[in-house]
């Protein structure tokens, strides 16, 4: 269903469509405006609007009751370069019997200026000047005249500015310039953050700052391409009527397509809020390449590893019980594979979709290719989950099993890390049974009574049974008198510190409570 619009054109009435009323609109306004600044501009800006009236009116008597924009557009075609219609119309008749004579004055213009053209290429080697540079140079001339700076108001994200200046360069893919200078930005920074010294990290603090400066201050201060002809200079192209006629029939044509991104006014909050979403989705793709190049790097160890085995693990790890737990993992390559297929795609999909939102004028998908690839997401985001989850599981469990096999000694167990400082301060471990953890504590401040030694400590396991420990220290000293002293924190019964002399119990100190 479409609005329809009756407009008084010359105080005849035409009903119109909205979107028809909207380009005829345009187009008469550019009109104006373009020949509002030549000698007798008002007289053909009246004139194109009679000759408007004068095809709607045609239509109307063949019966068409609305104009439509397909109308509309025709009706611009046709009309052409107003202000050499009437000088065309008058000048046939007296072109028509000089056809002759014109064509031998073209072929004389033309071998004139074949000569002219040797005669200064000749001059020109004479001189010695490279005509290649000469005409690189009038090249550059030429695309500075007919180039103008605008921000381009239908191609934005973070006010235009870049889309402006690969129009103001020539062109090129719109993505690739986003990206590049969202990659620029972020190298730069990241090199300022390094330790560099002297003009070095001068250099690269302005090469920073810079360039943000210049784009904060062309998106203020830079003019925004609204008209068609604004839009044309922005390109380079000429500007006339027929090129403004094509361009707003384009637009038309691309504002009747489907909308995929709405537009924020010129607003400083509507700028402001442009910006934070630029940067947003800037850091985001960043993030994510991050991500896809890890979970690709993964991806190929997993598919190394399935052809080469343990070797491979032993090039990153070199403690064997790391290695002995990943090995007895069942089928570790194929889950690896696994695993890295679906990081990727949780990767993957998001940087796809940030990169594609970089796109302007891009074809919105359908609901089922948007199910599918959300659907896709979250099934490799679970299964990702799931296997890591799983892995992890299994490798504390083969980890604790490992652990156990390495540090039982004569069916008593401790941590590695326990048993080597015993074994360095000459401590033996006759017995223990039913504890549930025994180490060494370090030097720390958390313990009062530690008197910068390594106090040992045991705590008995859950089932409640009296705990059995026998540590024995062996020295030699020489004959004579010794006090035999333990500072110790103990809630055990039965808990002693003795002294022997082969199987002669020399002295023996309880340690039941808090002892001395």
């Amino acid at each position: 269903m479409k609005k329809n619009i009756n407009i008084n054109l010359f105080g005849t009435l035409y009903a119109i469509d909205e979107d028809a009323y909207k380009l005829l609109g345009n187009y008469l306004d550019n009109m104006k405006s373009y020949f509002a600044k030549r000698d007798g501009g008002d007289e053909i800006a009246d004139d194109i609007e009679h000759r408007v009236a004068e095809h709607l009116w045609t239509l109307k008597e063949q019966g068409r009751n609305v104009i439509d924009i397909e109308t509309v557009k025709r009706i611009i075609s046709s009309i052409g370069n107003p202000a050499e219609v009437d000088g065309a119309m008058d000048d046939s008749a007296a072109d028509a019997p000089a056809d002759d004579s014109t064509a031998g004055e073209t072929t004389d213009a033309r071998s004139s200026e074949a000569e002219s053209a040797e005669e200064d290429a000749k001059q020109g080697k004479d001189a010695g000047i490279d005509l290649g540079e000469t005409k690189w140079i009038d090249r550059m001339l030429n695309h500075v005249k007919t180039h103008r700076f605008y921000r381009d108001g239908k191609d934005k994200i973070a006010g235009g500015v870049i889309s402006g200046l690969r129009h103001y360069c020539g062109g090129g893919d719109i993505v690739v310039w986003r990206v590049c200078a969202v990659l620029l930005t972020i190298a730069t920074f990241t090199l300022c953050q390094m330790d560099f010294t002297g003009v070095l990290q001068r250099f690269l603090i302005l090469l920073f700052i810079v360039p943000l400066i210049i784009y904060i201050a062309l998106w203020l201060l830079a003019p925004v391409a609204r008209t068609a002809e604004e839009r044309l200079c922005m390109t380079g192209e000429e500007v006339t009527p027929e090129s403004i006629s094509r361009t707003l029939i384009a637009e038309a044509d691309e504002e009747n397509k489907p909308a995929t991104k709405r537009q924020h006014d010129g607003t400083i909050m509507g700028r402001l809020f442009e910006i934070a979403k630029f940067c947003v989705k800037s850091v985001a793709l960043v993030a994510f390449a991050m991500m896809s190049a890890f979970a690709l790097a993964y991806l190929v160890c997993g598919a190394v590893y399935s052809i080469v085995g343990e070797p491979f693990l032993l090039l990153f790890n070199n403690n064997q019980q790391d290695v002995q737990v990943l090995t007895s993992i069942p089928l570790l390559g194929l889950y690896w594979i696994i695993s890295a297929l679906c990081w990727l795609i949780v990767s993957v999909l998001p940087l796809l979709g940030i990169i594609r939102s970089f796109q302007s004028n891009r074809k919105p998908l359908g609901f089922a290719a948007i199910a599918s690839l959300i659907g896709t997401w979250i099934v490799a985001i679970t299964v990702g989950i799931l296997l890591f989850a799983l892995f992890a599981i299994h490798a504390e469990n083969e980890s604790k099993i490992i652990d156990r096999q390495q540090n039982t000694h004569n069916g008593i167990y401790l941590s590695r890390w326990t048993w080597e400082k015993l074994y360095a301060k000459g401590w033996t471990v006759n017995d223990a049974g039913n504890i549930r953890f025994a180490s060494l504590f370090s030097d720390s401040d958390d313990d009062p009574l530690r008197l910068g030694n390594e106090p040992f400590h045991v705590s008995p396991d859950e089932n409640g049974k009296p705990m059995t420990v026998s540590l024995s220290h062996k020295q030699s000293l020489a004959k004579g008198d010794y006090t035999l002293e333990c500072l110790s924190i103990c809630t055990a019964m039965d808990a002693t510190l003795s002294v022997w002399s082969g199987d002669k119990c020399l002295a023996m100190l309880r340690l039941d409570g808090y002892g001395a």
